[in-house]
């Protein structure tokens, strides 16, 4: 009986994998029995009945080797303990992206990807007029400015996408404005009533006045926001991560059943799952909620007062993409 060892690559967790198994992001051997081979020579009647016998004997301690070893190695693949608490667990994205925009052709957005939503949040009127939300020089762009409109002295817009998803990777490279009052988001929100359904902020910025709200400043602020007790759960699960804003960065959340992970730049920041003491309190809706990418620029609020003399503002958006949930490994 001959083995043949042939290395290969991590690959996506699928249940007929069963001759391979992956453990820790480490390649293990695939081992293949490519077959029995039993060797007959014409030897003459003197010598072939021991050598046949010799050979039986060979090739039956070659075998029970042979389920030894195999026996050992899917032992070995198989954890044998929980894993830590404090390692995050594994789980496999898609490579290919079901969602993307580039925002490479200049004009109006792609209405077949994104609504604009229109209405008046804390200091702005949010609208869908060019001058507020438009795609220019590569770039989604959301632009503030000091005007009255109805009842509010400042415009802006937010836009999230026509389709709803429901676990997954999304990230998108941003930058975002500084100017006293400002407030960008890019969040993941409510196909149900909210708080209920739950809220993925993969990135706050609040640009202070160099006063009372200033401590925002320069940092990238991700959360979680669910019912019940939305203030205090929410509490234990923001997490800040020093930036600079006035960069180009790239934010990305991974969302799956009962784990969500933040990264600023491709640096974890953030691991939340349902077991947690504050998601045990503060409800997770996140396993089955289906939710929408959002992306806007809010006016005042928890940024403090809105600077007119800073404007315009702008959140600049280069691209965002999202990749399915395939399953954990």
């Amino acid at each position: 009986m001959r083995l043949e060892h042939r290395w290969r690559p991590r690959r996506a967790w699928s249940p007929h994998a069963m001759a391979e198994q992956v453990r820790g992001g480490d390649t293990v051997p695939t081992i293949r029995t490519v077959g029995a081979m039993r060797e007959r020579r014409t030897l003459g009647t003197a010598g072939r009945a021991g050598r046949t016998v010799e050979r039986r004997r060979h090739g039956a301690a070659s075998t029970m080797l042979l389920l030894v070893t195999v026996t050992a190695l899917l032992v070995g693949c198989t954890p044998s303990e929980p894993p830590d608490p404090a390692t995050p667990r594994r789980w496999v994205f898609d490579h290919e992206a079901s969602f993307s925009d580039d925002f490479d052709v200049d004009g109006a957005l792609d209405t077949s990807r994104w609504e604009v939503l229109v209405e008046e949040r804390h200091d702005s009127a949010l609208t869908d007029r060019p001058s507020n939300v438009r795609v220019e020089d590569g770039n989604l762009v959301i632009e503030a400015h000091a005007e009255q409109y109805g009842s509010k002295a400042f415009t802006s817009a937010m836009i999230q996408t026509r389709r709803a998803f429901l676990h997954g990777r999304f990230e998108a490279r941003m930058r975002v404005p500084t100017g006293a009052g400002t407030w960008p988001a890019f969040w993941l929100c409510c196909t149900g009533a909210w708080p209920d359904s739950g809220e993925i902020d993969v990135v706050e910025h609040y640009a202070g006045d160099g006063g009372l709200f200033d401590f925002h400043s320069g940092f990238a602020e991700s959360n979680l926001h669910s019912a019940p007790n939305l203030i205090d759960s929410s509490r234990g699960r923001l997490r800040r991560t020093k930036i600079d804003p006035g960069a180009w960065h790239t934010y990305g959340v991974e969302w799956a059943p009962d784990e969500i992970r933040f990264f600023v730049d491709g640096t974890l920041t953030a691991i939340h799952r349902s077991t947690d003491p504050e998601s045990v309190d503060g409800g997770w809706p996140f396993a089955t909620e289906p939710e929408r990418l959002l992306f806007d620029l809010f006016l005042g609020g928890p940024a403090g007062p809105t600077d007119p003399t800073a404007m315009p503002q702008h959140l600049l958006v280069d691209w965002v993409r999202g990749f399915d949930l395939i399953g954990p490994f």
